[in-house]
């Protein structure tokens, strides 16, 4: 190869690679090729759908936009909305609601595509993806650095940035 290591020497270093996806949820070691997921149950999916069908809820939200992967529900809220004020007002009711539900849920926003949410269980947050990382490697979580560019209110990076050590946040 190029960079002049043998195929033992490569294998090793990618044992060492480590992708993220999903906000956490997905895990990838390049070196074995393992895979690692948190997966969201489809009854938990159905009881986010019905809550985000509440009338309550039913006039900020986009018809027709609410979508699921393995680990993440998705949604759009309307146009004018005012992003941080409707995730304050959902993540209240998510809360209020962790015995109907049956887990601990909470909702982001991208700043990317204006209104999209993100709905995702306890823990699947870039935070301890990172802190997995750490792990991983043997390294004090606080030593790791972090750069994120959501780390507003109710944001993407949010938890991953805020009290973590080291953190870099941009503005777009």
């Amino acid at each position: 190869n190029e960079l002049g290591y043998s195929m033992a020497e490569l294998k090793k270093i990618l044992k060492r690679f480590i992708l993220y996806s999903e906000c956490g949820s997905g895990k990838l070691n390049a070196g074995t090729g393992k895979t690692y997921y948190k997966i969201m149950e489809k009854p938990l999916k159905q009881k986010i759908a019905g809550i985000l069908s509440k009338s309550e809820f039913r006039d900020y939200i986009e018809p027709g936009s609410i979508m699921t992967n393995s680990a993440i529900v998705y949604f759009d809220v309307k146009e004018g909305v005012d992003m941080v004020f409707f995730s304050g007002i959902f993540n209240r009711y998510l809360t209020e609601s962790i015995s109907a539900i049956g887990k601990p849920l909470y909702a982001f926003y991208s700043i990317y595509k204006h209104g999209r949410s993100l709905i995702m269980p306890e823990g699947f947050t870039k935070k301890n993806a990172a802190e997995d990382f750490a792990s991983n490697f043997g390294l004090d979580p606080l030593k790791v650095a972090r750069i994120g560019d959501q780390g507003q209110k109710f944001g993407l990076d949010e938890d991953m940035l805020e009290k973590s050590g080291f953190t870099v946040h941009w503005d777009n």
